[in-house]
């Protein structure tokens, strides 16, 4: 839970270094490329440079900084949300409900499995 702001520090916090790792070995794999004599290889490494910088400006800043500001609500708000519209709507508050003396055993069936008042 928590709000925007504090939801995308915590994703940052918890992923954004194993995000820049992954963008820096692809950076470091490919950087060989760059020397290269040959026109091909150095536009594959002009791509996957770019590729690489883009990504990482995208997760690390454009997403963060876009989701902070308009991103989904906490899921505890959504729930209460959902709470108040089931209490609200007289429909499904009618829904039939079992009786208290029925007692469901996962395993033992499809019929309920009924306690006997003594």
């Amino acid at each position: 839970a928590g709000s925007r702001d504090e939801r995308v520090v915590a994703t940052l916090t918890d992923i954004g270094i194993a995000v820049l790792n992954g963008g820096m070995s692809t950076f470091l794999a490919v950087l060989l490329l760059a020397g290269s004599q040959s026109y091909v290889f150095r536009v594959i490494f002009q791509q996957f440079f770019l590729t690489v910088i883009l990504g990482l400006g995208h997760g690390l800043i454009f997403l963060p900084v876009v989701l902070s500001i308009c991103g989904p609500p906490c899921y505890a708000a959504v729930e209460i949300k959902a709470n108040r519209a089931v209490k609200a709507d007289p429909v499904k508050s009618a829904l039939p409900r079992p009786p208290s003396n029925t007692e469901i055993k996962i395993g033992a069936g499809v019929e309920p499995v009924v306690k006997e008042p003594f």
